[in-house]
């Protein structure tokens, strides 16, 4: 009984490591998002201005530019900096500065216009074109629902969250209904014992019965 004590004790533990170790890994798989890739985001409709900061000087006033970006890809793009870049008539660079204020996510296929403005470098018969690029962000892999589910009206965040914590779930019943079992176990083996020391008591009851029997009849005999 011991033993098999041990051996229970033991396997709830292995299963406890890996209830923890699955939980650990699912944490850090859904924290870990991929790196910035422009590729998914396109940029049309670039046009920039140039504001003086007063009519007498001709330099340096300030530089926005306005285009739309698209998500093209089949991520969702969270903390997004855009940079946005000038060139002059040769097409070198000569001026960049960049936006991190764009705290909403882009899902796949939607669009936003963005504006970015700082101080210019130079006057404005310096700049030719302009140009606008993903510096950094982060992009979360995005499950489209399928047509079973819009039908249902489950939320797809539910199915992601459902599939991510299944298998723990699954892993936690098992350890509850071994528990359980093994509670069933221990409460049929304190059984077992409650009886083979009722037997015992009822064997040394009857014993002394007995004795006390021949000892009033051995009395009797006496008498």
């Amino acid at each position: 009984m011991n033993r098999h004590r041990e051996n229970s004790a033991m396997f709830k533990r292995f299963l406890l490591s890996c209830l923890l170790f699955l939980a650990c890994a699912s944490v850090s798989a859904s924290e870990a998002p991929s790196p910035a890739d422009d590729s998914d985001i396109r940029f049309s409709d670039i046009d920039y201005s140039y504001h003086p900061d007063s009519e007498e000087e001709s330099c340096c006033g300030t530089l926005t530019v306005l285009g739309k970006a698209t998500n093209t890809g089949r991520r969702k793009l969270d903390h997004a900096v855009f940079e946005a870049r000038f060139f002059d008539a040769s097409g070198k660079l000569i001026d960049a500065f960049n936006d991190s204020t764009f705290s909403l996510g882009l899902l796949p296929g939607q669009e936003i216009m963005v504006r970015i403005s700082d101080q210019a470098r130079y006057a404005p018969d310096r700049y030719a074109s302009a140009q606008i690029r993903l510096a950094s962000g982060e992009f979360e892999n995005v499950e489209p629902p399928s047509d079973s589910t819009r039908h249902s009206g489950i939320p797809a965040i539910l199915i992601q969250l459902f599939m991510s914590w299944g298998p723990i779930l699954m892993l936690i019943g098992v350890w509850l209904w071994l528990i359980k079992r093994s509670n069933a176990c221990n409460y049929q083996n304190r059984l077992i014992d409650l009886m083979k020391e009722q037997n015992q008591t009822l064997e040394r009851q009857a014993a002394a019965i007995e004795k006390i029997a021949q000892m009033q009849e051995t009395q009797n005999l006496r008498n």
